[in-house]
């Protein structure tokens, strides 16, 4: 019982996660000369407020091969964000508001799922960053030149 009381892993996590975000542990420089790993998964749709044991299998392999990279000294870019277009956000919309997207305006409709990608993009980064390296701020769904790039100049 000593050892679970003197265990408080929740101030080392907060400690931890102020001191990777005051350092930029997990920040991609571009202008960095280190060699460049770049990692690009699916993003998950943000037609959820939760993760699920999926996420976790698919993600862990690529975050296990990221950690390594890093501390092999890469300038690793592993940009996350979310599918926030598309049926899966229609549908997630539809049930949520237990609406027919056929029964309102189109304008409303847009609306309502805009506002639940906002709110969606919110949840995934507070889930994400609480469990994994992610470099979130650098989403899918906007276009990234640096992605170009590393593309064209065979990083990709």
């Amino acid at each position: 019982m000593a050892i679970l009381q003197e265990n408080n892993f929740r101030e080392r996590e907060d400690r931890l996660k102020k001191f990777w975000q005051d350092n930029q542990i997990y920040a991609f420089d571009e202008a960095s000369d280190r060699p460049i790993y770049s990692v690009d998964t699916p993003p998950p749709y943000v037609s959820a407020d939760h993760l699920h044991a999926g996420h976790f299998l698919s993600y862990s392999q690529a975050e296990f091969i990221v950690r390594y990279k890093r501390m092999k000294g890469y300038n690793v870019f592993y940009p996350m964000g979310f599918d926030d277009n598309g049926l899966p956000t229609e549908r997630f919309v539809e049930k949520k508001y237990h609406i027919d997207k056929s029964k309102i305006t189109r304008h409303e409709f847009v609306k309502l799922c805009l506002e639940e990608t906002k709110i969606g993009s919110q949840t995934y980064k507070r889930l994400w960053t609480d469990l994994v390296s992610l470099l979130i701020g650098q989403k899918h769904t906007a276009p990234l030149t640096h992605c170009a790039r590393g593309y064209h100049s065979g990083h990709l």
